[in-house]
């Protein structure tokens, strides 16, 4: 190849390299860096900071989320919190530090993304994963910006993000909140960050889409196998022979929220396979959407996973998974779930997952942020 096109193609290789590396993200958290779309500013005059601070509100509250665009029911409800934040008249956004513009498409939503993180220490709020909790004490603190740490799993409340475990407790410590899913996930961040006093600590609680209906029940038995696949797949193979004439088993796997719905609309019985979880959403939608639901807890889901809809299997117990989805099966078939304790559980579940309720606590923790912005006449040093 003649040497002028070898040198035009290696040219057009690495601007596409260069491009793709900008179109599909850069600096991923997790490799103990601070990414560089991560900036502060303190100039009244700037072009970036000065719309924001020009919005009526004397602050604005930030989520900062991870760019993949793939079902995450932690993600969900962070975006579902800035729409009801936004609802209460805070203007509150998105920013994908690791892809700024990006934004989830898997679900129907109304939240903004920031298209650069360009931040306000007098004026922004930042509420952090705990997943990227060390990006606080590594951003946040040097520039004075206050923050909350959003612990939706309590078992990822030791994460560091590529940073030494120190960081992640100089974020803890300094957190001016730490947001928690449970009473769980509240009681796990206190055993791994004791020094952290109850007074930051604020409970939310979380709600399920009243899309989430029961309709016309078939002999199908639903399940979600993304996060104990193993396990799934054995207590298929071993319900094979169990399984009486006409009930099916159906994966709900790689599915939006649409197609999650009609197939728990649909399924009579849903299997848990929940791990370590922070709360666990999928067994109380299925609860909703008129299942009976037979499986693990993972730990979080204890606080709802009561009989008569509830029915729990120790994680590995696949014998007794088994037996107590033939129960289910039997129960199923006499339409236990339209029983009066069955519709009264169904319906105590629905009003303490309910919209209204995640507003009512986010309210609280609204609150909290303007008590916090209105005493913070200086960022801290």
């Amino acid at each position: 190849m003649n040497p002028n096109v070898k040198a035009i193609v290696r040219a057009a290789r690495r601007g596409y390299l260069r491009m793709s590396n900008r179109l599909d993200g850069y600096d991923p958290v997790g490799a103990g860096t601070v990414p560089k779309s991560l900036t502060v500013c303190t100039n009244d005059a700037c072009r970036v900071c000065q719309p924001a601070r020009s919005i009526g509100s004397p602050f604005r509250i930030v989520y900062l989320l991870p760019s993949d665009n793939t079902p995450s029911g932690g993600n969900k409800v962070s975006y579902r919190h800035i729409e009801l934040i936004c609802e209460q008249g805070v203007p509150c956004f998105a920013f994908h530090p690791e892809k700024p513009r990006a934004s989830y498409s898997w679900f129907p939503h109304r939240v903004k993304t920031l298209p650069l993180g360009h931040f306000d220490p007098r004026h922004d709020f930042l509420v952090i994963p705990e997943v990227w909790a060390a990006l606080a004490a590594k951003f946040c603190l040097p520039a004075g910006l206050r923050y909350a740490i959003w612990v939706q799993n309590g078992f990822l409340a030791h994460i560091s993000a590529g940073f030494e475990q120190s960081v992640v407790r100089e974020a803890y410590r300094n957190a001016d909140l730490v947001l928690c899913v449970s009473s769980h996930a509240s009681e796990m961040t206190s055993l791994i960050h004791p020094f952290v006093s109850r007074e930051k600590i604020l409970r939310l609680f979380l709600s399920v889409p009243p899309r989430f209906t029961p309709g016309t029940k078939e002999r199908l038995i639903s399940y979600m196998p993304r996060k104990l696949r193993p396990h799934s797949e054995r207590l298929c193979l071993y319900l094979d022979n169990a399984l009486p004439d006409g009930w099916q088993l159906q994966a709900i796997d790689n599915l939006d929220e649409d197609g999650v719905v009609a197939v728990m609309a649909r399924s009579s019985i849903f299997l848990s396979f929940s791990d370590l979880e922070g709360y666990g959403l999928p067994p109380l939608e299925a609860a909703l959407a008129g299942n009976i639901v037979v499986g693990y807890t993972g730990e979080a889901g204890k606080e709802y996973f009561r009989p008569p809809i509830f029915r729990e299997v120790p994680s590995g117990d696949l014998l007794l998974y088994v037996e107590k989805v033939r129960s289910a099966i039997e129960d199923a078939e006499h339409k236990a779930s339209l029983r009066p304790e069955f519709l009264d559980q169904a319906k105590e579940l629905a009003r303490a997952h309910s919209q209204e309720n995640e507003s009512a606590h986010l309210a609280t923790f609204v609150e909290r942020v303007r008590h916090i912005m209105r005493n913070s006449a200086a960022p801290r040093s």
